[in-house]
C-alpha cells in the first residue's frame, strides 16, 4: 500500500522552498502547509486526470448554456464567459482583459 508520508521527497523541491519562503519563522504555520501538502497528493492509480477534466468541463458547459438566458439583456457581460475561463486556465495575459472587480 502506498504511504506518502514515508516517500522520500514526495513534496517537490519548489513547493518545499515555496513553503519556507512563505512560512518564514512560523514552524506552526510550516509543519500545517507541509501536512496539507502531503495530504493532497494523489494516490498511485487515481483517476486524476479524468477528475481534472471534469472540474475544467462543468464550469464552462455551465457558462456556454447560461448565455442563451442572458442573451439579449444589456446588463448582463455575456463575452466574460469563455475568454475568461481561457484567461484564467492559461495564464494568457498579465493585464486581466475584463476585470469585474476593481
Amino acid at each position: 500500500e502506498f504511504n506518502a508520508n514515508t516517500t522520500l521527497g514526495a513534496l517537490p523541491e519548489k513547493t518545499l522552498d515555496a513553503i519556507y519562503k512563505f512560512s518564514g519563522d512560523n514552524d506552526k504555520l510550516r509543519r500545517s502547509l507541509f501536512w496539507k501538502g502531503m495530504r493532497s497528493l494523489a494516490e498511485p492509480g487515481e483517476n486524476v486526470g479524468l477528475l481534472a477534466a471534469q472540474s475544467i468541463g462543468e464550469p464552462s458547459t455551465q457558462m456556454t448554456l447560461n448565455t442563451f438566458h442572458f442573451a439579449g439583456r444589456g446588463e448582463m457581460n455575456v463575452t466574460l464567459g469563455i475568454p475568461r475561463l481561457r484567461e484564467i486556465l492559461m495564464t494568457s495575459s498579465e493585464h486581466i482583459a475584463t476585470p469585474s472587480a476593481k
